[in-house]
């Protein structure tokens, strides 16, 4: 498998699926956080991705805090601002997995 296939960020599955189907396999776990702001003919939409805990089997601790692993999106509708949380947790987990932090 090349480089570049394995990289979740990048799939053409929808960004929130392919990180339900990463919680689903037991990789990972994560929370979401969704609020709204505006009248609701204009509301935008925001979305926190936390990522709280990886799969031990995948090498990588996640330092404290875990604040530190949100990503927020946004989007006039909720699933567009999931969508765009979702692709920001997975282009950072993706880095995690290429560069795990180092184990002291």
């Amino acid at each position: 498998m090349s480089k570049s296939s394995r990289h979740i960020a990048t799939a053409t599955i929808r960004p929130n699926v392919r990180l339900n189907n990463l919680q689903a396999k037991k990789k990972l776990t994560f929370t979401t956080d969704e609020s709204s702001t505006g009248p609701v003919h204009e509301q935008v939409w925001t979305v926190t991705v936390t990522i709280t805990s990886l799969d031990p089997v995948l090498k990588v601790k996640l330092p404290s805090p875990l604040s530190a692993y949100s990503y927020t999106g946004t989007g006039r509708k909720i699933g567009d601002a999931l969508n765009n949380a979702s692709y920001f947790a997975l282009e950072a987990l993706d880095q995690l997995w290429d560069n795990p932090p180092q184990r002291s």
